[in-house]
């Protein structure tokens, strides 16, 4: 699995150790390290390359390290209420480190932030955000502390998880467009049931039948009435019309 590390440059000889021994321990647990202008390289501009790599990550690893030092402090929020004397030293990472781990957590990157532990940590580098934070001495041996570890193993979890949720999400995406696609077999309306023939038919359909049949049934109750009284003239007379017709016939002849 590939995941993206979001380093500083130009590196003291210390940072650039620490850096490496990150590196080759996600190798272990069979995690490929990307870092862009390190080990990945794109023409186009910082912020796009950074999304073009993070494409093909499942997770992202930020490692805050040294970039400013203040041996003096300074002075926060100089000039309000709320001033603040700054210890000495004060000591902040690369603002790359904000902005990366920022695109990784919007793309939903799962992320494991590394620290120096005399780090200013503010903004996305201090604990209580989403993420995992592991403050650690830039030492190789601070990897293999129990706190490392465990944080280690449960990103990866998240790493592992992700990654078959996404996949499992696109076999079902696959499936339903190849369902979608697939030919359906012509119906044989002459080995259909009364009852299949009038299931296969949309509702608009069964409304049109139900309709020629009202008609139907209307014309034929229309011209049985007009064929009635044609009918009754031309019927024969039964004996008893005959009788009454013909009085005379009846009586005997006096003569």
């Amino acid at each position: 699995m590939d995941v993206f590390v979001s380093i500083g440059s130009k590196l003291n000889p210390k940072q650039e150790a620490f850096v490496v021994a990150v590196e080759n321990r996600l190798r272990t647990e069979g995690l490929t390290p990307h870092t862009l202008n390190r080990n990945s390289w794109s023409t186009a501009a910082p912020l796009a390359a950074v999304n073009e790599l993070m494409d093909r990550c499942d997770g992202a690893v930020v490692l805050g390290l040294e970039r400013l030092y203040f041996p003096s402090g300074g002075v926060e929020r100089r000039g309000s209420t709320a001033k603040a004397d700054l210890k000495d030293p004060v000591i902040l990472a690369t603002s790359w480190n904000h902005i990366e781990a920022t695109v990784a957590h919007t793309r939903g990157l799962p992320l494991f932030v590394i620290v120096d532990e005399n780090l200013r940590a503010d903004g996305l580098l201090e604990p209580g955000n989403d993420w995992n934070v592991a403050p650690l001495k830039i030492d190789a041996s601070a990897l293999n502390s129990d706190m490392f570890r465990e944080l280690l193993r449960d990103w990866k979890q998240k790493v592992v998880k992700r990654k078959a949720d996404l996949a499992a999400a696109a076999a079902a995406q696959a499936a339903s467009a190849a369902a979608a696609t697939t030919p359906v077999a012509p119906l044989e309306p002459s080995k259909l049931s009364t009852i299949q023939l009038l299931g296969a038919l949309r509702l608009a359909e069964v409304w049109a039948l139900l309709g020629a049949i009202v008609v139907m049934l209307a014309a034929a109750f229309g011209a049985g009435v007009k064929l009635a009284p044609l009918l009754d003239k031309d019927k024969p007379a039964g004996p008893a019309a005959t009788a009454s017709a013909s009085p005379a016939a009846a009586r005997p002849n006096p003569r």
